[in-house]
This record gives structure tokens, C-alpha cells and sequence, in this order.
């Protein structure tokens, strides 16, 4: 997937790094061409983790179903929560030597204007989505085994990814980069969220296999409104941003656009519940991981123009890796 790929390549920057890589297709584009293992097969097959995981590995577990809607509820909590549990029991009796799990900010109970820190406690039950719920369930699991002193492990928690090789069109962000590039963007709307980009994530991924930090760390970068976002995509591709709309009129737009997806199959850009999100004010306290990793975040608008410019390559048929 999009932040498995990214963090091998990291990793293979390491002195004698042997990577062996889970993917569901063995031919998967953002794996070729990079000196690695590769075995095929799904998260959820116990038989088959049992024998990839041997004495002293350290598992980086990034695996799951990113899902904004409760559709495939049952597929998600099997993924992100039941096969996290079952991968977790493997390590411990296989003896593994580190467990890095890969969770997301999605997984902390927040409240409105909050400002977010590293969890204790997991409130699975009051977040509504299945994806928060299902990473809330894991994470609670992964942290009681690391406080235990079962499992030599950290969880991470990233905010929305962002950044190239995204070869799956893993999130909405995808989606608005390719509707930018194409011309096909009609407004922007208001609201915030938090991002980190790729390579910031995976060196914090790589430094966390190492280093004999334990517990909770929040992945998280910088605040970013979507007006930002977009200012910053469109500077990049030298044209004019799209108006910004009211959230009212977007709400009544919002209608028309779910009937249109309903009646088309295809996925929406933008939900009425998504919209909401991104003014919900929610803040993440990121001094911890700064601190205990020395990590230096890349500015946003220079990743944003790495971003843009990859899926230009990829749009004129260059060179995608």
C-alpha cells in the first residue's frame, strides 16, 4: 500500500536491511523493482503470519482497510482489529524482537476544539465510524500488551498521509490532487486538518524499529486549512484555485452529489459527514515525537510540491517510482 511502499524504500536505506514485504498481489507496482522479498497473502490468513514470523523480527504493521462509512463494517473490524490481535499473539510466541503498529489519530476519542495527546485509555464505543472504532479496539489491545511488558512494541498514530506513490489512490487527498490536475476541482471548502507527509512518517517508522522508545507517540504534522491546501496544489500547477464556497450551499450540493454517487457506483469526494469533520476543530499535540526522535517535519509546501509534481509525472505517463 501506499505507506508499506514508502517505508520499505526507507527502510532499504538502511546498512543490510532484509525486508520481506506482505502483499496481496505479488506483482504490486509500488513493490517492483526494490530488493526485497515479497510473499503474497492477506493480514487475515493466521496460518501463514505464524510462519512469517520468526525469533527476533521486528514487524512493522501497516496493514488495514481505510473505510469513511460504515458499509463494510464486518471486512474492516476483521482487518484493522481482528488480524491486529492475531498478529500481535503471534509475536509474542514467536518471540519476536519489536513490534512497530502503524495506527491513526482516528483512533482517540476527541472532542470538539480539542487538543489531542498520546492515549492511556481507548473509548471504542463512543466513536461512531467503523474505522476509528476498529483502529481504537487494536490500538487498546497493542498498548496493554506493551504496558504489560508482553510485547516490546510502539503505536504510532499518523494523521491524514500525504505525499507520492500513492499508487492506489488510498484517500480522498488523492482524489482532490488528480481532480486539481485535471481541472475537474469546482470549489473549495471550508475547514482543517491535520497532515504529515510521507517521507516524514516513514523516517519516524524506521526510527522507531531502532530506537527502544515504547508506548504511544502521536505522528502528526501541521494544521492545514483546505483554502491552504489548495493554494498550495494550484501555485504548483500554476493556474487559478476554484472558489471557495459557504458550507450551506456545499451541504445542499452534498445532497445531490450522494444521489449521483448512489445512482453511478463511483465514490464521493466530499461527504456532508466529512465536511463536518474538517470543522470540528480537532488539534494534535506532536511535541512528544518531536522530541523523542529529533525528527525535523519537512516544510508543507515543499512536500506538497513533490506531491503535485509526482502525480503530474504519473498523469503525462513518466516515470511513477
Amino acid at each position: 500500500g501506499f505507506i508499506g511502499n514508502n517505508i520499505v524504500r526507507e527502510l532499504l536505506k538502511e546498512k543490510d536491511a532484509e525486508v520481506i514485504a506482505l502483499a496481496r498481489n505479488k506483482n504490486d507496482v509500488s513493490l517492483q523493482g526494490l530488493d526485497i522479498k515479497i510473499v503474497q497473502g492477506d493480514i487475515t490468513d493466521v496460518e501463514l503470519m505464524d510462519r512469517i514470523v520468526e525469533e527476533g523480527m521486528v514487524i512493522i504493521h501497516v496493514a488495514g482497510i481505510v473505510a469513511l462509512d460504515n458499509k463494510n463494517y464486518d471486512r474492516v473490524m476483521r482487518v484493522n482489529f481482528e488480524a491486529t490481535k492475531d498478529l500481535v499473539d503471534i509475536a509474542i510466541k514467536n518471540k519476536a524482537g519489536r513490534f512497530v503498529y502503524v495506527s491513526s489519530v482516528e483512533a482517540l476519542y476527541k472532542e470538539k476544539n480539542s487538543i489531542s495527546k498520546e492515549p492511556e485509555a481507548f473509548y471504542p464505543d463512543k466513536i461512531k465510524m467503523v474505522y476509528g472504532k476498529s483502529k481504537a479496539l487494536a490500538s487498546s489491545y497493542v498498548y496493554e500488551k506493551i504496558k504489560n511488558k508482553e510485547l516490546n512494541g510502539i503505536i504510532l498514530y499518523p494523521s491524514a498521509v500525504f505525499g507520492p506513490r500513492d499508487y492506489k489512490d488510498t484517500n480522498n487527498i488523492t482524489a482532490i490532487f488528480k481532480k486539481a490536475i485535471d481541472g475537474k476541482l469546482l470549489g473549495i471548502i471550508k475547514g482543517s486538518y491535520n497532515f504529515i507527509y510521507i517521507d516524514d512518517l516513514s523516517r519516524l517508522v524506521v526510527k522507531a524499529c531502532k530506537e527502544e522508545h515504547k508506548g504511544t507517540y502521536l505522528a502528526t504534522g501541521e494544521e492545514v486549512s483546505i483554502d491552504r491546501l489548495m493554494t498550495s496544489t494550484f501555485k504548483v500547477l500554476d493556474k487559478k484555485k476554484p472558489r471557495k464556497y459557504p458550507l450551506w450551499l456545499i451541504s445542499i450540493g452534498c445532497f445531490f452529489i450522494t444521489l449521483h454517487a448512489r445512482a453511478t457506483g463511483k465514490p464521493q469526494l466530499y461527504t456532508l459527514a466529512n465536511i463536518k469533520y474538517l470543522n470540528l476543530g480537532y488539534k494534535y499535540d506532536n511535541s512528544k515525537m518531536l522530541k523523542d526522535f529529533g525528527i525535523k517535519l519537512t516544510d508543507f509546501d515543499v512536500a506538497m510540491e513533490e506531491t503535485v509534481k509526482w502525480y503530474l509525472a504519473c498523469k503525462n505517463g513518466e516515470n511513477k517510482l
